[in-house]
Parts: C-alpha cells; structure tokens; sequence
C-alpha cells in the first residue's frame, strides 16, 4: 500500500512523492510541454541517460500525447527504497531536464 505525500488535487505541484508501508517509495512527475515536438525531443535527450544500478533506483519515462491542440508531457516515474537515492536521482533528473528546456527555448524558432 502506498500513501501519498502530497495530495493528488494539489494545484502546487505536477508531482507527487509516494511512500510504501514496506520502505517502497516513488515519485511522479509530469512536465507539460506546449508542442509535442518538445516533449518528445525531452524525452529522447533524457532516456539515454540511464540510473545507476547500484543507486536502487528504477526510472519509467514517456511521453504523454495531449490530443489535438498539439501539447504533450513528458511523464517520469522514479521507485526507489532508499529516500536519500531516490532525492539524489531526483535532483540530478531536474538538473538534466532543465538543461534540456533552455536549449529547446534557446535553438527553437
């Protein structure tokens, strides 16, 4: 059983962290992009970077097709057992997805 740690109708975040009764936790995030272009250019820019297999870390990334207007989000999951892997593989995932929305902002005209 997993018990969240943010309320899933939250309008403060995208994300929600999960907590297992047994140690298991996870965390979802979905980063909405306006064009499906750009989600899928996020998407294939942040899949070759795989986690580490000694972090415990397990990471499930996708795109989500948003339907006619054109929009897209990428959808990432994380599971970990440890809190400390699990905010390490976190952060280092943010670092790399905002490296990857400044040069779409930057090279995109």
């Amino acid at each position: 059983m997993l018990l969240p740690l943010a309320l899933p109708d939250s309008p403060a975040s995208n994300g929600l962290v999960w907590i297992g009764l047994g140690g298991a936790m996870e965390a979802s995030l979905r980063v909405p992009f306006a064009q499906s272009r750009h989600a899928r250019a996020a998407f294939n820019a942040l899949r070759v970077d795989p986690e580490p297999k000694r972090s415990g870390v397990k990471r499930e990334l996708g795109v989500q097709e948003a339907g006619s207007d054109g929009g897209a989000a990428l959808e990432v999951k994380f599971h970990a057992s440890d809190p400390r892997a699990l905010r390490v593989s976190l952060n280092s995932f943010l670092d790399l997805l905002s490296l990857v929305v400044d040069t779409i902002l930057k090279f995109d005209a």
